[in-house]
């Protein structure tokens, strides 16, 4: 069917945005690794890729791969500080995305590995053993 109404093709259009949004949400949840990823940055803030790769023990070729997933869908943004890049959950995240962040903290922080990751980010930035406490950007 053709739509002549510029009316219809304008709603047709913020419809399908709408759904690419939440396809793009849910793909982004739909492994494992990025699941460990947004849950990291939910519960501890921006965080390095060098620092994520320590603590998730995944090669930095495969995390960025993932990063560029929740890149792409606008589950993580990305600030660069001189030489580092740092990833954080954004701020302004539509309200589908708000509840599945607010789900993953709720649930997954007592799960094995969510619950893991946490306990080794926190224990490697007491020792200083992070790299973003050995240049003096861990906010402590």
């Amino acid at each position: 069917m053709i739509y002549t109404d510029t009316r219809i093709l304008f709603f047709k259009g913020k419809l399908m945005a709408k759904i690419k949004n939440i396809l793009d949400v849910f793909k982004g949840m739909s492994d494992i690794t990025r699941l460990r990823i947004l849950n990291l940055l939910a519960n501890r803030g921006s965080i390095c890729v060098c620092d994520m790769a320590k603590v998730l023990e995944v090669a930095q070729g495969r995390l960025s791969s993932h990063l560029k997933i929740l890149r792409s869908s606008d589950m993580v943004e990305d600030k660069r500080e001189g030489l580092w890049i740092l990833y954080s959950i954004p701020q302004e995240i539509s309200p589908l995305y708000d509840y599945q962040i607010r789900c993953i903290k709720e649930t997954l922080n007592s799960q094995s590995p969510f619950a893991e990751d946490i306990e080794k980010f926190d224990a490697l930035k007491h020792s200083g053993d992070l790299a973003q406490c050995k240049s003096n950007r861990c906010n402590s």
